[in-house]
């Protein structure tokens, strides 16, 4: 009697992102090579170190820096959708409890930089809480959930 060989196990790829902080959103583009995250860290002035970085699923080298600040701003990737495009949350703060939110778009993300920006079809009251990970298609659901005290959630 023989038996079937078992595949090789696939390898351990660890990702540590460049600056040490804490990673805020993240994923792997099934179609392609690379991933992505967003990373931040409290600094000792109080500001947060935060970061955009592409990266390689293979080896789990960060391939580049996609953005990077030293405010109090931070920035969260939402995921890869559609055809290989990262979206990425960057949250400017204004002043306490006052948070612009804007979305870039890094269509393919192999290109690594962002290549447009995004308007969300919900209204300012709503915060992005998920993006179907339906890669390959144009058309992808997004989970908003209300801000305003109302907690009425979206799916637009």
């Amino acid at each position: 009697m023989t038996t079937a060989q078992s595949p090789e196990p696939p390898a351990t790829v660890i990702v540590n992102t460049k600056f040490g902080g804490q990673i805020f959103g993240f994923d792997i583009d099934q179609n392609g090579t690379e991933g992505i995250l967003s990373e931040a860290q409290t600094l000792s002035n109080g500001n947060v170190l935060a970061a955009v970085e592409t990266f390689d699923q293979r080896t789990g080298k960060i391939l580049t820096v996609l953005a990077k600040t030293q405010t109090q701003d931070n920035f969260v990737t939402l995921g890869v959708a559609g055809t290989s495009a990262g979206l990425v949350e960057h949250e400017h703060v204004v002043s306490l409890l006052n948070v612009q939110r804007t979305f870039g778009l890094l269509n393919p993300l192999s290109g690594n930089k962002v290549t447009e920006r995004w308007t969300p079809p919900i209204g300012s009251k709503h915060l992005i809480n998920q993006v179907s990970r339906n890669q390959g298609t144009t058309n992808n659901a997004v989970f908003a959930i209300d801000n305003s005290g109302n907690f009425i959630p979206l799916v637009p």
